[in-house]
């Protein structure tokens, strides 16, 4: 899974894989991989492969009653930015 994962294309998240990886597996972790999201500056682009692993993790993150709920809020806000602004750029 972290070799697939790997093939996202985005610098930003590939210290996180093991992170995401592991939160897939055991739910529990979400709330500690999200704070560590959270206090990440993302400089490149993020594009649908990278996607496809951050969206499970802040909809479960979402769904989940914790204080991390409300970051997982910003960084999905942050993210749709992110996409909005290189959709823009095409």
């Amino acid at each position: 899974m972290e070799r697939v994962c790997g093939v996202m294309g985005n610098r930003d998240l590939e210290p996180f894989i093991p992170a995401l990886v592991s939160c897939i597996v055991r739910p529990a972790e979400v709330p500690d991989i999200v704070g560590k999201l959270s206090a990440t500056t993302f400089v490149q682009t993020i594009e649908a492969p990278a996607l496809a692993v951050m969206v499970p993790l802040l909809v479960r993150a979402r769904a989940r009653a914790s204080p991390r709920r409300a970051q997982a809020a910003a960084r999905e806000a942050g993210l749709q930015r992110a996409t909005g602004a290189a959709a823009g750029a095409r």
